[in-house]
């Protein structure tokens, strides 16, 4: 973790310079790289060109302070780091912050591409508007396009591939198959392969025989429904992810079996899949209703009215999310496919991206090849098409490339929790009802009886949707960890001039 604070006078304490990569290719494109620098009275920040890897930041009092990490940031900052109500609101039904957003009030989040230059005594350069990059329209469809993804992907993967790979992670989805098939095809050696267990998908059985019919190793990384309700493990993601996500607990569990160089598929999904593609979300996009969008986006995001108690229930309402939702839709709606660019530069950016970028293995090498700027010139400039077309694009791509293996399926959900043995629903169902009263009992923002009836309605209707509870234990954890002062929350304790390693803190309110 690095940081660096600067008071009015040009007195700092912390990192001078600090750079972050990930994404290394052959050097014909470049790696995704972010820090800052300080030299000859003048600090530059820079964010990668997809605004991927977290860089925090903060104007204070005619002083600045980035990090890395948000709780290094907040334990350099003397007066009470305070909630971002609005970001709260959306990250409770979405899972995951917009554009710069992050839980703490008056720290943001570097956007793609953004950079800015600071001196003592000057206004702040960051304006605080969030640019997402435009493409051009991709005119190509059908066989054509098909042909141009792979092309595009066979280079991105020659461009990243390493001599050899020690360990892939490999799921029962497109994304990670596209890679190892790649790999195999441009014979680059892979040892083994990472997979995990799933009660409600059928992911390790495809990932075997996927891995047994090319000859390879499997390693299993045990039950990652289980791995969930690990509170440490899930206390451990969410500082390692910024208090930003309600997902990846399970990640934890291969990225611990994870060596050496390895390729991830973050982007695949949304670019070429069509994830949580909507028609009547890209239908109101297509019409600039971000009314009618931003209501379709709440829809699935639950009723916090009937869990959140006193102050909560007004600061965190479905109105206040639906502001600030509203307010990032309106940033995409000249994209050549608003909807899907929402979804990219949001839950990708924001949430998913935090897989690679923060839960990877200390010192380990990672490559991203859907990130590679052909791939997002077909994904990001292709029009929105009808939902077979969209859900089913990467699946022809494929089945396209690797003729040999077409046959074999793509894990998918068919569980539910009537078809659950007795022993693993009530290990999985007490633990989430413990998990949440134990919840409810600690933290002030929720109503007890309130929360835990509608956590057994969430159970009865599909288990696997249990995100829901995650969220609200990552804010409550944030409020402990971070010391958020708030209406029932205590005012943070001042560190003396000498704490955070001998910095003297900076004062809190945004200049300028």
């Amino acid at each position: 973790m690095a940081y660096l604070a600067i008071q009015p006078g040009g007195s700092r304490c912390g990192a001078d310079r600090h750079r972050q990569s990930v994404d290394q290719d052959s050097g014909r494109r470049g790696a995704l790289e972010a820090g800052w620098s300080w030299c000859e009275g003048r600090l530059q920040v820079w964010g990668d060109r997809l605004g991927m890897i977290p860089v925090f930041y903060g104007f204070q009092e005619g002083g600045v302070i980035v990090a890395d990490n948000l709780a290094e940031l907040c334990r350099h900052r003397a007066t009470p780091n305070r909630p971002n109500d609005s970001g709260i609101a959306v990250f409770l039904r979405l899972g995951y912050f917009c554009a710069n957003q992050t839980v703490v009030e008056g720290v943001y989040v570097l956007g793609p591409g953004e950079r800015w230059s600071w001196s003592p005594g000057k206004p702040p350069a960051a304006d605080g508007a969030v640019r997402y990059p435009r493409f051009c329209v991709v005119r190509d469809a059908g066989d054509r396009l098909e042909r141009l993804a792979q092309a595009a992907f066979a280079e991105a993967i020659t461009a990243r591939a390493p001599d050899r790979v020690a360990t892939l992670p490999l799921s029962g989805g497109r994304d990670s198959r596209h890679i190892l098939l790649e790999l195999h095809r441009q014979r680059v050696p892979v040892e083994r392969v990472v997979c995990g267990h799933r009660l409600f998908k059928n992911e390790l059985g495809v990932a075997a025989g996927l891995a047994a019919r090319l000859g390879l190793a499997l390693e299993e990384a045990g039950c990652l429904d289980e791995h969930e309700l690990d509170g440490a493990l899930e206390a451990e993601k969410n500082r390692r992810t910024h208090f930003a996500s309600d997902e990846h607990t399970w990640y934890l569990a291969v990225a611990a079996r994870l060596r050496g160089a390895y390729l991830d598929g973050l982007g695949g999904d949304m670019l070429l899949n069509g994830l949580q593609f909507s028609a009547s979300l890209a239908e109101a996009l297509r019409r600039g209703d971000v009314d009618a969008a931003a209501h379709r986006l709440l829809a699935a995001g639950g009723d916090w009215g009937q869990v959140l108690q006193g102050p909560w229930a007004e600061r965190w309402s479905a109105a206040q999310a639906r502001a600030a939702i509203r307010e990032e839709l309106a940033r995409h709606v000249d994209a050549v496919c608003p909807a899907r660019s929402f979804r990219f530069w949001n839950r990708t950016r924001r949430e998913i991206a935090l897989i690679p970028v923060a839960l990877r293995p200390v010192g380990s090498r990672v490559g991203l090849p859907f990130l590679d700027p052909a791939i997002l010139e077909l994904g990001l400039g292709r029009p929105e098409g009808r939902a077979e077309d969209e859900v089913g694009l990467h699946d022809r791509v494929i089945a396209r490339a690797y003729p040999a293996h077409r046959g074999v399926p793509y894990g998918a959900y068919g569980v539910t929790a009537r078809d659950l043995n007795r022993r693993s629903r009530r290990r999985l169902y007490g633990a989430r009802l413990a998990e949440g009263a134990m919840l409810a009992r600690g933290a002030p923002q929720l109503s007890r009886g309130g929360y835990l009836r509608a956590l057994w309605g969430r159970w009865t209707v599909q288990p696997r949707y249990l995100w829901w509870q995650p969220a609200m234990q990552c804010i409550v954890q944030a409020f402990r960890e971070l010391e958020l002062a708030g209406p029932e929350i205590g005012a943070r304790r001042v560190p003396s001039a000498g704490s955070g390693g001998g910095c003297p803190a900076l004062g809190d309110g945004r200049a300028g």
